[in-house]
């Protein structure tokens, strides 16, 4: 599944409120995995194309 700018942003809202990632990712209708990688700053490289499995 490939994240948009629209779950991101829901997600990050949601944690900046002090929600769970677990409870945020649920309601962004994201995997808690995909969360933690929003939080290090690693989903712009899977939607950019940029990552290792980028071809």
């Amino acid at each position: 599944m490939t994240l948009n700018t629209s779950q991101v942003s829901y997600y990050m809202t949601q944690r900046k409120k002090g929600i769970t990632q677990h409870i945020s990712a649920m309601k962004a209708g994201i995997s808690v995995r995909s969360g933690r990688r929003i939080e290090k700053g690693e989903w712009a490289k899977t939607v950019f194309g940029t990552g290792a499995h980028a071809k």
